[in-house]
């Protein structure tokens, strides 16, 4: 597992990979996920691109841990910054469920548009 450190607080996590994440449909039928290199299931950086059709509002991205979230566990999430990021206004909230880590857009995406979301879970 990797340790990063966000203001002086260790966080450890095993790394993910796209297959680890699952796309609601609101991101669209042919909707793809990437993975920032070094992120784990603990932290990390992923970018959605929204494509093909059946957009829809709210879109979640379910993010399934190696080992189940304690529901104890305080997740945050922001909307990236990143050249070419859309809709950077559209807030994205986090919450845990059954172990796993929901990244919600709180809006309806654009298709062929990109939406990065940096998360940590401590």
């Amino acid at each position: 597992m990797g340790d990063t450190h966000l203001s002086g607080v260790a966080i450890a996590g095993a790394p993910v990979v796209a297959g680890d994440f699952a796309l609601s449909g609101g991101f669209g039928s042919t909707a793809s996920v990437a993975v920032a290199p070094g992120s784990t299931d603990r932290k990390g950086r992923i970018t959605v691109t929204s494509a093909g059709s059946g957009q829809g509002a709210n879109p979640t991205v379910t993010l399934t841990p190696k080992e189940a979230l304690d529901v104890a566990a305080v997740p945050f999430v922001a909307r990236g910054d990143e050249t070419g990021d859309d809709q950077l206004s559209v807030p994205a909230t986090a919450k845990i469920t059954a172990g796993t880590l929901v990244l919600k857009f709180v809006g309806t995406p654009v298709a062929a548009e990109a939406f990065t979301f940096d998360y940590v879970v401590l």
